[in-house]
């Protein structure tokens, strides 16, 4: 089995007692359903629709002080807490970026031989292994608890780049201007060429038919 520290990854908290029904009319997931040790995939949405962050989400056992971790891109944690903070009104919950002090140690290739307080599966792929939230000053402890080698997270990248699996939060930057003019016009000049070469290969291959085919000629 293999770990490694993703620096990449923030941790935001909300707890409280109005935490799970505040969150449950915010986000796609259903947090009804959440439990510790299970996690979930979702997201915050504007009001039109566009994706503000998607994360992972999971319950903090009453241990850990109760409440919800979303396990986020660590250069949106700070805009997704501002966010539900935007929405809390007089919601009785706490709101927190704990990107500062937790992280996410993420392990694949096997099963933990003990299964951390934070930890919970990859809901996205079997093949992503688990999530584990701990500082990072403990990632080698926890890596070393759960009987995993503590590898660079360039391992993991290429890990889930090999599942398939997009970087949450970080291969779309959202409601980012220049990321839009960077990659957006491009993509949707890429996509528009495609369709032509294929419309004019659909041209010249009728053309090429009605040649070797013209019109009232009987064909076998």
């Amino acid at each position: 089995m293999k770990a490694a520290f993703l620096p990449d990854r923030g941790v935001v908290k909300v707890s409280g007692d109005g935490a799970r029904d505040f969150l449950n009319g915010l986000v796609t997931s259903d947090v009804t359903l959440l439990r510790s040790g299970l996690g979930r995939f979702g997201a915050l949405l504007t009001p039109q629709g566009k994706i503000t962050a998607d994360f992972l989400i999971t319950e903090a056992p009453s241990g850990h002080g109760g409440g919800f971790l979303i396990d986020c891109a660590r250069a949106l944690a700070q805009a997704l807490a501002d966010k539900l903070g935007f929405y809390k009104l007089r919601a009785k919950v706490a709101i927190e970026n704990l990107s500062d002090s937790l992280g996410v140690l993420a392990a694949w290739d096997g099963d933990p031989a003990v299964t951390p307080d934070l930890a919970f599966a990859d809901p996205r792929s079997i093949a992503l292994g688990w999530r584990i939230l701990v500082p990072e000053e403990l990632a080698q402890k926890v890596a070393d608890l759960i009987g995993a080698e503590l590898v660079d997270s360039a391992a993991y990248e290429a890990h889930r780049i090999a599942s398939g699996v997009p970087r949450g939060g970080l291969d779309f930057m959202y409601g980012c201007v220049s990321a839009r003019n960077q990659h957006g016009p491009p993509a949707r000049r890429r996509f528009r060429e495609g369709l032509l070469r294929r419309a004019r290969g659909g041209f010249a291959n009728a053309a090429s038919r009605h040649r070797a085919h013209p019109s009232g000629t009987h064909r076998s």
